[in-house]
């Protein structure tokens, strides 16, 4: 019973408790594109530069979807949508928390960039008008956005930052509505009908195999910023010579992408790179960051073409740039090479009969995403540990870890239950990898737990919530847990809500939570039921003195309440807080207030809820519910301090079965220091 109670305060309390160079315009890979300017075109082809746009109008090659999709997409996601908002002078970033990834290694929260400019589609039988970046978003709906990761190193917008592709959005919930340049999607495809014949799964399924079929990205961005990594990841490394202005930020009619001046540059040696200085001529130009080179300059860079057989240079990291005093560095780092321990990882799915993969590795850049996404659909989506069969995948680890631990279960190793493992969708680099190399190759093992299982014993029961709703309301000791087992709801954070659920399911409460799948939103009581109302009671005393401030309850609503939790705030300069006694609860039907003095806050927080059994009934009942007892300190000044009743964020007045946030009020007491 003690455990059970310790269960139920604890399951109630959780119930509360993203440039184009001096590029305007972001152009996916391999279109052709015609910008208008002042009634001139500029005709250009992939990867090259576009001229700035001043009239905010485009114009592009008609691509189907599944054509948009071979030459565009690097990810593929399912997602909420949060928020959009102006960002710059021109585009609208928009805001996601990703449910699942399908291609690709997002984040759990992205944000996608749409300029808001007048786009001409021509081929295809016709053309359209539509305005790219009018798009609209309901919120708790499920979408399914293909989406090209912004790969620029010079980008001002978020580093989870991508573009939508021909403002392709695919509703979920209502196939019919998805969109694809402004109209029907079903208007531009080639392999669906997108209506409510397709099945999410077909959807998902048919999107992802024409994506793992595209051509990707010309070249990764290295995202690590450590000197080695960029100069091993780079194709060139070169001492240029900075010439005539191409075009400086100041000259572009919006920045909103990014802010970057263009020279002409002399190439004055090859430090890296299969091509000869002569072979660069007089007209290379390099794209910097704006304001931080000047004309007759000598620097280091580490380069790209933009695309292959351009004459456009760019950085290959953020970091690219370099002083002439770093050559004796930079010489060294290319004359050892890379690092040549690590080229492989074999990923191995520990437990199960699927074979090994093996996955190529360039120190400082992702993984290949179509390989990725294929390993995390194993590891996710298929076979005994989908995510809807009970089990959440831990993560990757080394042998090392797994030998260390000591810790068998089944015949096989486990890992300590406190450790994460390795995040194979993030950059690898050599200090992450190389310890672990043998002959060139990490092996990695893939592992999975049960969900709310967060000490790993292979049970989910009454110690997996103890010492979850310690972890989650932080009391000591706080035991080691699982992280991965943690999250049930799967919203990437290990918080109240999912020490509700772990509750529920131990407890076998209806109705009886599914691990592993997000909840449903609590209902609401109405207003209309009344409120209940608490009130604190006014007292006096001298310093030194003992005294009980009353908390009752003097009115409550039609439908009762089960539990409360709210916060008494005092001033602890001039009293503290001693000791607590129920209003008779036991009588009441009430368990023994659960009251938590947090004395850095001045603040004490109670937690009082109804009796546990299968024939509990609202609390009904008005009068006497608690009695603080507080200290009038020695020191305290004369006059009245007052005795503030507050719900805190997680807090207030609950009913039973997911009901929460009845109407509730507080009406402050205080207590008068007589000296």
């Amino acid at each position: 019973m003690k455990r059970i109670l310790l269960f139920m305060i604890f399951f109630i309390f959780s119930i509360f408790l993203l440039n184009a160079c001096s590029i305007n315009y972001t152009y996916e890979h391999s279109e052709h594109v015609t910008v208008e300017k002042n009634e001139s075109e500029y005709d250009f082809a992939p990867g090259l530069v576009a001229p700035p746009l001043a009239a905010g109008n485009a114009s592009m090659e008609y691509l189907t979807f599944e054509e948009a999709l071979e030459r565009s997409a690097t990810d593929v996601v399912v997602v909420q949508y949060v928020g959009s908002r102006p960002f710059g002078n021109r585009l609208t970033e928009f805001e996601f928390i990703v449910l699942e990834r399908i291609v690709g290694n997002a984040a759990d929260r992205i944000f996608v960039y749409a300029e808001r400019v007048n786009t001409s589609v021509f081929g295809g039988g016709g053309s359209i008008r539509y305005m790219a970046g009018d798009m609209t978003f309901s919120h708790g709906a499920e979408y399914l956005l293909p989406l090209r990761r912004i790969n620029s190193p010079y980008a001002k917008t978020h580093a989870d930052g991508y573009t939508f592709i021909r403002s392709i959005v695919i509703d979920l919930s209502n196939p019919e509505n998805s969109t694809m340049y402004g109209e029907p999607l079903q208007r531009h495809s080639d392999g669906l009908s997108f209506g409510r014949g397709d099945s999410r799964q077909q959807i998902i399924s048919h999107v992802a195999d024409v994506i793992m079929s595209g051509d990707g990205i010309w070249f990764e961005t290295i995202r690590s910023d450590v000197i080695e990594d960029i100069i091993n990841g780079s194709p060139y490394v070169l001492v240029v010579e900075i010439n005539d202005t191409l075009r400086l930020s100041g000259e572009q009619s919006t920045t909103d992408w990014m802010t970057t001046d263009i020279f002409y540059i002399s190439v004055v040696e090859v430090l890296k790179g299969n091509r000869s200085v002569e072979s660069f001529g007089e007209s290379f130009a390099m794209i910097f960051f704006a304001d931080t080179v000047r004309h007759g300059e000598r620097h280091i860079v580490a380069a790209t073409p933009i695309r292959e057989g351009s004459t456009w240079f760019e950085f290959t990291a953020r970091n690219s740039l370099f002083r002439m005093d770093q050559r004796d560095e930079i010489l060294a780092i290319i004359e050892q090479g890379a690092p040549s321990e690590v080229s492989q990882l074999t990923l191995h799915f520990y437990g199960r009969p699927d074979a090994p993969v093996v996955i190529p590795v360039e120190i400082g850049r992702p993984l290949c995403p179509v390989t990725v996404a294929d390993v995390t659909r194993r590891v996710y989506g298929e076979g005994p540990h989908d995510r809807n069969d009970g089990w959440a995948f831990w993560g990757w680890f080394t042998d090392a870890q797994l030998d260390s631990s000591g810790r068998v279960r089944d015949g096989h190793r486990r890992p300590t239950v406190g450790t994460m493992g390795f995040d194979i969708d993030a950059v690898m680099t050599g200090a992450q990898l190389n310890p672990h190399a043998v002959n060139g190759n990490v092996d990695l093992y893939a592992i999975w737990i049960r969900w709310g299982d967060v000490d790993d014993n292979g049970r989910l029961d009454f110690d997996d919530m103890d010492s979850l709703s310690r972890t989650v309301s932080n009391l000591m000791p706080r035991p080691a847990i699982n992280l991965a087992a943690a999250d049930v709801n799967r919203d990437g954070n290990v918080d109240l809500n999912d020490l509700d659920m772990v509750s529920r399911y131990v407890s076998r409460l209806v109705p009886r939570a599914i691990l592993g799948q997000r909840p449903v939103a609590p209902a609401f009581v109405p207003l209309s039921v009344g409120e209940v109302r608490f009130e604190a009671s006014h007292e006096s005393g001298a310093p030194g003195d003992y005294v009980l401030v009353r908390v009752s309850v003097e009115d409550n609503t039609s439908l009762g309440f089960y539990m409360t939790l709210f916060d008494v705030e005092f001033d602890v300069g001039n009293m503290e807080f001693v000791d607590y006694r129920g209003g008779n609860y036991s009588a009441k039907g009430m368990e023994a207030p659960l009251v938590a003095h947090m004395e850095d806050d001045g603040a004490v927080r109670i937690l009082w809820m109804r009796e546990m059994h299968e024939e509990m009934t609202a609390y009904t009942d008005t009068g006497l519910y608690l009695e603080l007892q507080f200290r009038i300190r020695d020191t305290a000044s004369s006059g009245t301090t007052e005795v503030n009743l507050i719900a805190p964020p997680v807090g207030g007045v609950a009913g039973f079965g997911g009901i929460i946030n009845i109407p509730f009020s507080f009406v402050s007491g205080s207590v008068t220091v007589i000296n």
